[in-house]
């Protein structure tokens, strides 16, 4: 009797051991840093997300930063989008110089940025890729 209360002991750890070895581990939010940030452009329009959803803000003065959580920061869900405008029928070439950065970190550690004069500009957590596919992390 007391070699199968053994055994079924055994049995039962060792299913437990298993069991906790193959279930999925949690992940907790990811902190991150959005920033906008121009030294030619005083305002802008800042899209971001965060475990809530999208968020967004008009005519925001320059620089800008917001500290958010996100589920994953090393992913397309650290999204970071900002759109200004780069001059005015005054100015014959108006996008031209007119430079936004847009920055995204987690834990001190630079995901993303993207410089543009072009009006518009996006991050995400992923990087930023121009003309050419993302690659897989």
């Amino acid at each position: 009797m007391l070699r199968i209360n053994s055994t079924i002991v055994a049995l039962i750890t060792g299913t437990s051991a298993l069991a906790l070895a193959l279930a999925p581990t949690a992940h907790a939010d990811d902190p991150v840093v959005y920033e906008v940030w121009s030294s030619t452009v005083s305002s802008a329009n800042v899209e971001w997300s965060d475990t809530a959803g999208q968020h967004s803000v008009q005519n925001v003065p320059l620089p800008w930063r917001t500290s958010v959580m996100v589920s994953d920061a090393r992913s397309e869900e650290a999204q970071l989008r900002s759109t200004w405008q780069p001059g005015s029928e005054a100015h014959p070439n108006p996008g031209r110089y007119m430079w936004v950065r847009l920055r995204i970190y987690t834990k001190g550690s630079q995901l993303c940025e993207h410089t543009a004069d072009v009006g518009h500009g996006e991050c995400t957590g992923r990087g930023y890729y121009a003309d050419w596919e993302t690659p897989p992390r």
